[in-house]
């Protein structure tokens, strides 16, 4: 809207602050979050793209109409539960005693998920970079995450002919949610 005064000069201020609207909606539509349907984001997570259904599916109010960032950050708290649910039981096993050999693998297992340095301690910072959008951030502590697991399966391998625990199991639904997130990056980084 154009204002005018006697010898028909625009006034500045209208214009600008028009211009300035008009650009940041264009910068506000152009940041909002992708939605993608849950059967594509999960073709792309190989053997257990059905499990992958079941995680996003089981999203409080729902994964269909959801943006990315939101599936990322629902499957990051699922992560953050089952590394949890991984140090309690290496706590269990821990307190239980047994083959010192196992004592080891736990103990470094346990040691490579929550230690100072460990999977769990990656979560909070791979979530700050995701509501940043700062998403090979989050694929930098995704991918310190998924070492940080392989390292305990690996050392848990070494050993499982003797050991009984259900400890594989609960890496693999590690593995698996990381796997889900990953699917989910590829999403970010196209058009």
């Amino acid at each position: 809207m154009a204002h005018f005064i006697g010898n028909n000069n625009i006034k500045p201020f209208p214009l600008i602050l028009s211009l300035a609207l008009v650009f940041l909606f264009f910068h506000a539509s152009s940041c909002a979050a992708k939605v993608v349907e849950v059967e594509e984001i999960c073709s792309k997570t190989g053997d257990i793209s059905s499990y992958c259904e079941d995680i996003l599916n089981s999203k409080p109010g729902g994964a269909k109409g959801s943006d990315i960032d939101s599936l990322a950050q629902f499957t990051i708290e699922v992560l953050r539960s089952n590394i949890t649910n991984t140090t309690t039981f290496l706590k269990s096993l821990i307190a239980r005693g047994g083959d010192p050999d196992l004592l080891d693998v736990y103990d470094g297992c346990l040691d490579n998920l929550s230690g100072d340095r460990g999977a769990l301690n990656e979560i909070d910072p791979m979530q700050q970079s995701l509501k940043a959008r700062s998403y090979k951030a989050v694929t930098t502590d995704l991918n310190k995450v998924d070492q940080d697991n392989a390292d305990c399966f690996n050392d848990f391998k070494d050993a499982v002919l003797r050991d009984k625990s259900g400890l594989p199991q609960y890496t693999r639904q590690i593995s698996q949610a990381t796997t889900i997130i990953k699917a989910i990056s590829t999403f970010w980084f196209s058009n």
